[in-house]
């Protein structure tokens, strides 16, 4: 048999010539598309690559029939050649002539010529033709002959253009029908691929747009096919996911009561204006604006009723701005009007652009605060809440938008201690303040951790004897450098800041103690002792109490608490649920400032204290007011008929002490007995007190009945 890769060059070159022709065809079917040229073009060139490998299989197909044909035909001239040979009857080696005639007539006839290294050409019959070989190294075909004389071989070289005419008849039909096949098919497939590579890059395109958030882009496709059914759910998902982020934005940045923008939106626009201030000149201010009885009407008509009165406000104030807005500034009004943010339950802020001077934001907030300050009419109620405002001007006052907002609250902080209703500017002097209160705040912490807050006691003396019975525990705070620091300087910050929780517990700790150690000593006095708001409304309140009197080793009955009026007025009955256990173990407790609050009878009837501690302004007004002997007595009588002691504080002269002898207080305190002193002291000097006393009131009796 021939050799298949070596009888069919003519076959490869048209292989690879039809090869490259379908690779150029889809190169440039790809090229003359600008969109998704990669996928097109891979469509493109799988097609016409696989029509070109059908065809070109086609044609090695028709090779080989041609071929096998040829070599039959080879075979049969080898056969003729043989019997050409036996005919002739060369048994014997031929002439050279005679050899050379027979090659010159085949070679004529047949297209034969023989191999050069052959020794000679030996008769032989068809019949003893044993095989024919095809040599690997040249076109060459060794016809193997065997007789009596042995074997012989007899080589014949291939003719090339034989070979052609043999095989192209058979192939360039093939050739020709495969070149039409892929003209047609070609503009088919790409007008099948154009149409579904349209619809997939309007897919991309509107995929692209989605994921650089654009979710309000949407896509119209009308294929009729699986492309239209994913086009439609995507338009779906994005609508979805346009109205999910909207309405997380509107969360995000608007308050839901007021449907103005809320502390987050107001402060990302701070950031914003402080930004635009690092590129071009100008300023802002900022204004927090703080309802001034807001509390009152929260507590008095509940939280639904309060959040809708902040809706009235909340379009007041955005009317008396955008109006405040055009008088002031117009042009402004228009292109950089002022926003108006709700960034706490009762607090609103103001973010003010500035064109010409600060003097803007005051007439702004001159107009904000008549506006609040007229009535509100809710459900038929007509109510009344007014504003206080704090204003900072950026970068006049601050130098980051931070430090702005902190100095606009301070200035808040300082409106609202003028009593509300008020504007206040930030001012050095302010940020001086607050920064002291800030050291003070640090350094009280820390005294109160290394226990620097102690107690000084003042005497309570009994005006119907002149003895001591008793003593108040004040708190003083005590530095590590033994300055000793009066409340007024701490007490306020530690009620801001919450400390005033523990600077009660710490005097009330130190106050059990040296009462017990008085008591110890054999002179056992009753030690009051302030309990503050935050410390009455702690749950475990009691529990306190009594681990501290039973560490002090302390009688319960020589402890009293005192509640202010406002805290036992808070809630009475809540009071009374808190009194009953202390008061069960001995524990007594006294109303302090008595009658400068709104005390209910009927409520004060059912709380179960001990005492009342009439204030030092009615005692004060004693000689100066005539309407302060006439309170002073009215109280006296009130706790006669409920039976509570009178304790009456401020008591500065002999007059004071003796009027309110005579109208029947039972007992006294202030600088006329002593003023707070530490517990070493108190003690040392408790005898002498108590005697000097005694000569006192009565030195006092007398100079009254004179």
């Amino acid at each position: 048999m021939l050799k298949f890769n070596e009888i069919v060059k003519p076959a490869r070159y048209l292989f690879f010539t039809t090869r490259s022709l379908c690779a150029s065809m889809a190169s440039a079917t790809s090229r003359s598309i600008p969109y998704n040229r990669s996928l097109r073009g891979r469509f493109t060139l799988l097609i016409a690559g696989t029509i070109g490998l059908f065809a070109v299989a086609l044609i090695l197909v028709n090779c080989v029939l041609a071929i096998n044909a040829a070599e039959q035909a080879i075979r049969r001239e080898a056969a003729s050649i043989a019997n050409a040979l036996h005919s002739a009857d060369y048994f014997a080696a031929p002439s050279k002539s005679s050899n050379q005639a027979l090659l010159k007539a085949f070679r004529n006839e047949r297209g034969l010529i023989q191999a050069a290294y052959a020794p000679s050409i030996v008769p032989m019959s068809a019949d003893s033709i044993q095989s024919i070989h095809r040599m690997p190294e040249t076109l060459e075909i060794l016809v193997k002959v065997g007789d009596e004389r042995g074997p012989r071989f007899l080589a014949l070289t291939f003719d090339r253009a034989h070979t052609r005419a043999l095989v192209w008849p058979n192939v360039w039909p093939i050739l020709v029908v495969a070149v039409l096949l892929m003209a047609m098919t070609i503009p088919i497939a790409d007008m099948s691929i154009r149409n579904t590579t349209n619809s997939i890059r309007h897919l991309t395109d509107f995929a692209w747009d989605a994921s650089a958030r654009r979710l309000s882009a949407r896509i119209d496709l009308k294929t009729g096919d699986e492309l239209e059914s994913l086009a439609n759910a995507f338009n779906r998902m994005l609508r979805r996911l346009d109205a999910s982020m909207k309405r997380m934005q509107h969360l995000a940045f608007v308050d839901g009561a007021t449907e103005l923008p809320n502390r987050e939106r107001f402060l990302t626009e701070i950031r914003a204006a402080a930004e635009q201030l690092e590129r071009s000149q100008g300023a802002f201010a900022i204004m927090l604006l703080d309802l001034d009885r807001f509390g009152r009407v929260n507590e008095t008509l509940g939280h639904e009723r309060a959040d809708e009165l902040l809706g009235l406000v909340a379009q007041r104030l955005a009317s008396a701005v955008r109006a405040g807005d055009r008088v002031i500034d117009p042009t402004r009004a228009e292109s950089n009007p002022t926003l108006v943010a709700r960034i706490a339950a009762d607090e609103f802020g103001l973010l003010i652009p500035l064109r010409n001077d600060a003097s803007e934001s005051g007439r702004l907030a001159q107009l904000v605060i008549a506006a609040l300050r007229q009535p509100f009419m809710l459900h038929g109620q007509t109510l009344v809440v007014g504003a206080s405002a704090g204003v900072a001007v950026m970068p006049t006052d601050a130098a980051n938008p931070q430090t702005a907002l902190r100095a606009a609250q301070l200035a808040l902080h300082y409106a609202k201690q003028e009593g509300g209703g008020r504007i206040r500017f930030y001012t050095a002097e302010m940020g001086k303040k607050a920064q002291a209160r800030m050291s003070i705040e640090t350094e009280l912490r820390l005294g109160i951790e290394r226990g620097e807050i102690i107690a000084h006691f003042q005497p309570k003396v009994d005006l119907a004897k002149g003895h001591v019975i008793g003593a108040e525990a004040l708190a003083r705070w005590r530095r590590s450098t033994g300055e000793i620091v009066m409340p007024g300087a701490f007490i306020e910050v530690a009620e801001e800041t919450g400390l005033i929780a523990q600077i009660g517990e710490s005097v009330l700790r130190d106050a059990c103690k040296w009462a017990a150690a008085i008591s110890a000593s054999g002179r056992p006095l009753r030690v009051a002792v302030n309990v503050s708001a935050v410390q009455f409304t702690d749950e475990r309140f009691i529990q306190r109490v009594l681990k501290i009197v039973e560490e002090a080793k302390l009688n319960h009955g020589l402890l009293e608490l005192e509640i202010t009026e406002s805290v036992a007025m808070s809630d009475p009955d809540r009071v009374a649920e808190m009194i009953e256990p202390l008061r069960a173990r001995g524990v007594r407790f006294a109303i302090d400032d008595f009658g400068t609050g709104f005390s209910s009878l009927a409520a004060l009837t059912r709380l179960p204290f001990d005492t009342f501690k009439i204030d030092r302004q009615f005692v004060k007004g004693l000689g100066e007011d005539r309407h302060a002997p006439v309170l002073i007595e009215t109280i006296l009588a009130m706790a006669t008929s409920l039976d509570y002691e009178t304790v009456a504080e401020g008591v500065e002269t002999l007059d004071q002490a003796a009027f309110l002898r005579r109208r029947g207080c039972n007992v006294a305190q202030g600088y006329l007995f002593g003023r707070p002193e530490a517990p070493e002291g108190f003690l040392a000097n408790l005898q002498e007190h108590s005697a000097n006393f005694g000569a006192m009131l009565q030195t006092a009796q007398k100079s009254a009945v004179a």
